[in-house]
């Protein structure tokens, strides 16, 4: 909730990596204090004190706030590759056919709704192997029925 107004603040050309800015920590702790979300509030009180970066809620707002619209049109271009392969996956169906699709699904998932922290890093880069593999087996399966 929290990123939606830094997006705002700088659409283009966002605010950075590792971007920070005390506002809107400050902004999610009074949303947090409205709406009752939290039954501890002295933990979110420490989050918002522990660090001034934006808070982000997933891979998509978090890149859009750092490094603009360009950031999210990474991910757009990334769930566009995830939905072919999704396709190709299911026509050309192999014994990976189902680790694709929940590949897939959980990649996803993260993209719309997990923040892009450390170990996501390296569970993407495992992601982009396997989409890239996947991809390419496809490719052999469908030059191999032509």
């Amino acid at each position: 909730i929290a990123s939606i107004p830094a997006i705002y603040d700088s659409p283009l050309i966002g605010h950075g990596s590792w971007a920070k800015d005390m506002k809107y920590r400050i902004l999610l702790l009074q949303i947090n204090s409205i709406l009752g979300t939290s039954k501890d509030e002295g933990l979110i009180q420490r989050n918002v004190e522990d660090s001034s970066l934006i808070p982000t809620h997933s891979h998509l707002l978090g890149a859009w706030v750092w490094a603009g619209i360009l950031g999210a049109c990474f991910w757009f271009v990334v769930i566009f590759f995830m939905i072919k392969i999704l396709f190709q996956a299911m026509r050309f169906q192999h014994e990976y056919t189902i680790l694709i699709i929940y590949v897939c699904m959980s990649s996803f998932w993260n993209i719309l709704f997990s923040p892009f922290g450390g170990g996501m890093r390296l569970h993407w880069g495992l992601v982009m192997t396997l989409l890239i593999l996947s991809a390419a087996l496809s490719q052999q399966m469908k030059s191999m029925k032509s």
